[in-house]
């Protein structure tokens, strides 16, 4: 085993090759560790909310102010929805088109049964294509009252939804 010598107190110890190789075998202790952390200026380590050098800050906060954030407000088509490596159009699952729902018409604010404040995106035929048309801003009572009128209530792990159609019967 190769000895190293501790950077804090100059101790030598054996240390794993392992160890040596991704840069953990520099302290005799988890003490020496906990010395050198506090007293160096970053912890040892790269970190968020690291110092950086004072001309590179001002260079980015120029360019900022002349050209915005480079993402700020703006949609990448070629990267999105039909263009997305990713897409799975109508073969993709529940949430995921719940998610797709929000990203185009946002998040409910009224219900359009009753009048009182959304919470949930409703598909209004049950086939859950592709259809933004097709979904429909209901509050959670009413999205209940709405799948059981179409039986459309399926008892989840918990039975919590099954209660709910023992007590509506």
């Amino acid at each position: 085993m190769p000895i190293i010598n501790c950077l804090i107190c100059g101790k030598e110890r054996n240390a794993d090759s392992y160890d040596i190789r991704i840069g953990k075998a520099k302290f005799c202790s988890q003490k020496c560790a906990w010395k050198y952390s506090s007293s160096h200026p970053n912890g040892g380590n790269f970190k968020n909310g690291h110092k950086i050098y004072p001309k590179a800050v001002e260079i980015l906060q120029k360019w900022v102010k002349e050209n915005g954030a480079w993402s700020k407000g703006k949609k990448l088509p070629k990267r999105s929805n039909e263009n997305h490596f990713a897409w799975k159009g109508n073969n993709a699952g529940y949430t995921a088109k719940h998610i797709w729902v929000y990203g185009i018409k946002g998040k409910p604010i009224i219900c359009e049964h009753c009048g009182n404040q959304a919470k949930h995106w409703a598909n209004i035929d049950h086939k859950y294509k592709r259809n933004i048309n097709d979904y429909l801003s209901l509050c959670v009572s009413c999205h209940r009252k709405y799948d059981f009128k179409n039986r459309l209530v399926i008892a989840n792990k918990k039975n919590i939804l099954g209660q709910f159609v023992k007590n509506m019967k």
